[in-house]
């Protein structure tokens, strides 16, 4: 299965109430492979899912292209129950945690926490395939994220802007957007079930990888980096 570059939906959903006390899940429902027709997507609502699965809180997610290649064949879903959301295929691929004060922020606000972390459990291996391209952000302290999917919400992002993504970003001082072929292949995966994720002000999603894994799989490339040292009031 080949999925870098291929169009999907999600929805972030939860049947429970924001509380202060504790972190909130929300099942990342995912149409995966099955595609994201517009036609469907388009009249895909709050109500539309709240009628299909009670949910409390909905967050519409798409539409957004995988970066990764393929998963291992031992990759595991959530779910593998389908579940029609207006005549759209989707199953459950992961429950994201999000904290009460992210959630405050996106109701009353309309905005999310970019560029911090927050952690996913998932069952999935990303693969990526060398002699192509991984986009990557390091954060100040050193930490390495590798983009997992795109998002054309909010910046008409594609394959052919990713290598210059990094001008656009609003990345915070310190931190780098790095564009590279891979001279080896790159497996990423959820230690234990959990991942680590971070989004840019694009919504674009990037997990989390050991940076001496990234580099050896990067070996002697040359990396094409963008960084931000400081930021204007």
């Amino acid at each position: 299965m080949n999925f870098r570059d291929f169009r999907y939906c999600e929805i972030l959903s939860s049947r429970n109430a924001v509380s202060i006390w504790q972190i909130n899940n929300f099942t990342a429902y995912n149409s995966l492979l099955n595609g994201c027709p517009l036609e469907k997507w388009r009249d895909v609502t709050t109500a539309t899912v709240r009628a299909v699965d009670g949910a409390y809180l909905v967050r519409l997610n798409g539409p957004r292209y995988w970066a990764f290649d393929t998963v291992t064949a031992n990759s595991t879903l959530v779910s593998n129950q389908v579940t029609l959301i207006n005549n759209i295929r989707m199953v459950v691929v992961g429950i994201v945690e999000v904290s009460y004060y992210e959630m405050l922020a996106k109701m009353l606000f309309f905005q999310m926490n970019f560029y911090q972390e927050r952690t996913v459990r998932r069952a999935t291996i990303y693969v990526f395939y060398k002699d192509l391209p991984v986009s990557f952000l390091r954060s100040a302290e050193g930490h390495t994220y590798v983009m997992q999917s795109y998002s054309e919400q909010f910046y008409p992002v594609s394959r052919e802007n990713l290598p210059t993504l990094g001008e656009k970003l609003d990345l915070p001082a310190g931190w780098s957007y790095n564009y590279v072929f891979l001279q080896q292949e790159l497996l990423l995966e959820a230690i234990n079930a959990i991942g680590v994720i971070v989004n840019d002000n694009f919504y674009n999603v990037y997990s989390q990888v050991d940076s001496g894994l990234l580099m050896r799989a990067i070996g002697d490339r040359p990396v094409n980096s963008f960084k931000r040292v400081s930021h204007e009031l």
